[in-house]
């Protein structure tokens, strides 16, 4: 009896299978088109299609970049950040992570203007400022570069990257004396006087 059931299962299967096709669930028995949708639910799809698209918060596009930028892919993170700005314009992080990005791809013009922007939005934060400084030592604005180091100390008297920024532009500057003494404050007397 066993068997007769095991023989007997493949057919009953395709039978019923078969009916399926035509039962009163089926989506060609229910009115529904070919998508599987009703039509009243169709009209209200393409009505949705239609719409404009939801609005992205500029957030959401700085959070994208961040992701690209740790996956290495930096025209894409730029990408994103310029969408970014583009809704919100006075978008400071967007702005200095446009900067940041820019300067490592060696587009110095373009980092320039993007780290300038962001300190302009953003005057009190002293990594801006430093990273606007050391923008400027790498186009060799000395004088630029102390400016923007020093005014980052004066709003984080204890950034140790500004310091050692600010003592490494003013050995540019030939101002040894000051340079060492900024170097003392952060470093061994040994890095102190190898940083001259």
């Amino acid at each position: 009896m066993q068997r007769n059931f095991m023989v007997m299962l493949p057919a009953f299967a395709a039978v019923y299978a078969a009916g399926c096709a035509e039962s009163e669930f089926s989506v060609a028995a229910s009115g529904r088109g070919r998508k599987g949708l009703h039509p009243s639910e169709q009209v209200r799809m393409a009505a949705a299609q239609e719409a404009d698209p939801p609005k992205i918060l500029p957030v959401t596009y700085y959070a994208a970049g961040q992701l690209l930028e740790r996956q290495g892919r930096v025209e894409s993170a730029l990408h994103q950040y310029r969408r970014a700005v583009a809704v919100a314009h006075l978008y400071d992080a967007a702005h200095h992570r446009m900067g940041l990005l820019f300067s490592q791809a060696g587009r110095r013009a373009e980092a320039l203007e993007s780290l300038r922007k962001a300190v302009e939005i953003g005057p009190s934060n002293a990594v801006y400022r430093n990273n606007l400084g050391y923008e400027f030592m790498l186009h060799e604005r000395w004088t630029d570069a102390q400016n923007e180091f020093e005014r980052a100390l004066e709003l984080e008297p204890q950034f140790v990257r500004a310091r050692i920024n600010l003592s490494m532009t003013l050995t540019k500057l030939g101002r040894f004396d000051e340079a060492l003494a900024g170097f003392r404050t952060v470093l061994p007397e040994p890095d102190a006087y190898y940083n001259l």
